[in-house]
């Protein structure tokens, strides 16, 4: 049985499947009245490349105007959206401009994706959310964060096919302090797990697949104080 071990901090804080959309965003300001935007988007596209490793994304503007940054943003479960990377915007332009950007660490199943435009001012405009497809070829344990005020962990656990798999949280010394079972389909499973009652310290939280064999572990550190 192979077990994958990464080390990860937690802090406070296929051939692919190609999805595209090409219209321009208007914002409804809640009186019926519809804004135009700074930037006027006209192709968002994302693709796996299974050569690369990575999901390009591809966005093109019509024009734009006190544009500052497009942040670029991803989720497993299209609820839950993280900040993955920024490119810099030429800030003004009636001409067609071109943005990539790689996600260098996709994980396995459907990937959402979504632009968050921020103009000079910091007002924050969203687009549609559009995806890709990675092959899952083996079990994954991936977006590992805190939440609830630091006392909840979530993570997702990536899955080839439909199976069980048991759920322990350890401490360095080996003891296992949690576990649990999951039912779990094939793609994405979002889980959670509260952590509110353990010391800081390092941890260990791994992924059985007791019907495939499979095994990963990730090591995070929790830095919040019990009151």
């Amino acid at each position: 049985m192979r077990t994958i071990i990464k080390i990860l901090v937690i802090t406070v804080l296929s051939v692919g499947i190609f999805n595209t959309f090409s219209t321009a965003f208007s914002l409804n300001n809640g009186s019926g009245h519809k804004k135009v935007l700074p930037v006027k988007i006209i192709l968002f596209t994302a693709k796996y490349e299974p050569a690369r490793q990575v999901v390009s994304l591809h966005w093109v503007t019509a024009t734009e105007k006190n544009n500052e940054r497009f942040e670029i943003e991803r989720s497993l479960d299209s609820l839950h959206f993280f900040v993955i990377g920024t490119a810099h915007s030429v800030g003004n332009s009636h001409s067609s401009q071109h943005y990539y950007f790689d996600d260098p660490k996709p994980v396995g199943g459907k990937m959402f994706y979504r632009l968050k435009e921020v103009d000079s001012s910091g007002k924050q405009f969203q687009t549609p959310v559009i995806s890709a497809f990675k092959p899952i070829i083996s079990l994954e344990l991936t977006g590992i964060r805190s939440a609830a005020k630091e006392t909840e962990l979530h993570f997702a656990i990536i899955s080839p096919k439909a199976s069980f798999a048991s759920v322990l949280v350890s401490d360095i010394s080996g003891n296992v302090l949690k576990t649990f079972v999951v039912n779990m389909k094939e793609g994405a499973n979002m889980e959670s797990i509260y952590v509110g009652d353990l010391k800081p310290g390092v941890y260990f939280l791994q992924v059985n697949d007791t019907t495939n064999e499979g095994s990963v572990m990730e090591k995070f550190i929790h830095k919040i104080k019990r009151k």
